[in-house]
């Protein structure tokens, strides 16, 4: 069966993975967790901080 529409975008692809690697290896997971919760970046990763140096 042959595949209808058109060929899809290499350039678009790569973009994509690339902006995925950087989201989740790239040292944006602070970020990215700010975002969804809501909680400033800086309340965020200072009491994750101060938690890991309290042990």
């Amino acid at each position: 069966m042959p595949r209808c529409g058109r060929k899809p975008d290499v350039t678009l692809r790569r973009r994509l993975i690339g902006l995925t690697w950087t989201l989740t290896f790239g040292g944006l997971q602070w970020r990215v967790a700010s975002w969804l919760s809501g909680v400033p970046f800086t309340s965020l990763y200072s009491s994750f901080a101060r938690w890991t140096r309290l042990g």
